[in-house]
């Protein structure tokens, strides 16, 4: 798991390095094996003087790793410590202090869920960059872009150089031509296979569709469109078309 800060140190009880006294010092910095223990507050210790318990918050304080006697011990005099387990405090990660670029790949796919495709060259093979870099195509992954041509048969797309892939329509019906105008917004959805057509002609979602070809709604099935439909050609409805 991890953290904020500071990893928290796991130790538990453990016998505090020895601390040589000369007398004058009061400040002392406190380990186990080398190893700096940070230490809550005087009640997580337990301080031995020439066999004297001290009385913690009393005769010592302590600030983290940093041991401080209110009187310096005598010179040469012994000392036993044991840390009764070490405490670390968790920060509160301030409100949109996190950005997506701090997160590894997979993660940043998961919480994004949406992807903007930057820039988009080609017609019917389209070359795209995104500015989420995805490390692979991801099923339900969802991108938009401006089409820079109108497509005159079947199409595929390779975002970030992740290989070609087929986009259809109708689930798994290859586009014919027409269905991705230049200069529209078109949405696609990756099923695990190919990329299907949200928005644009033949597809059905949120955003504006358009046909410069044929568009024909079967019976028995239906379209359901979010935003306007621009038809340019021969328009055959015999299933349900919604304009929402």
């Amino acid at each position: 798991m991890a953290y904020i800060g500071r990893s928290p140190n796991t130790v538990g009880i453990s016998k505090l390095d020895n601390l040589t006294f000369n007398g004058v010092a009061t400040v002392f910095p406190i380990a186990q094996g080398g190893i700096p223990v940070v230490a809550g507050s005087p009640y997580a210790l337990i301080v031995s003087i020439n066999g004297v318990v001290q009385n913690p918050g009393i005769d010592f304080t302590v600030s983290e790793s940093t041991l401080t006697f209110v009187t310096a011990p005598n010179a040469g005099a012994d000392f036993f410590g044991i840390a009764l387990g070490t405490s670390f405090t968790l920060s509160t990660v301030a409100d949109n202090s996190i950005s997506v670029g701090k997160l590894d790949p997979t993660s940043a796919d998961a919480i994004r869920g949406d992807f903007s495709v930057l820039s988009v060259t080609g017609t019917n093979t389209l070359s795209a960059i995104s500015a989420s870099a995805p490390s692979s195509y991801k099923v339900g992954a969802t991108y938009r872009f401006l089409a820079s041509g109108t497509n005159t048969g079947a199409t595929t797309i390779n975002i970030n150089g992740l290989g070609d892939v087929s986009i259809t329509k109708s689930g798994a019906v290859a586009l014919s031509g027409g269905e991705i105008v230049v200069n529209s917004v078109i949405q696609i959805t990756y099923d695990g296979t190919r990329f299907q057509l949200v928005s644009g002609a033949g597809g059905s979602g949120t955003g504006n569709a358009f046909a410069q070809n044929n568009l024909n709604v079967p019976a028995g099935t239906g379209v359901s469109l979010v935003g306007p439909l621009e038809l340019s050609g021969t328009t055959t409805i015999s299933g349900r078309l919604v304009i929402l």
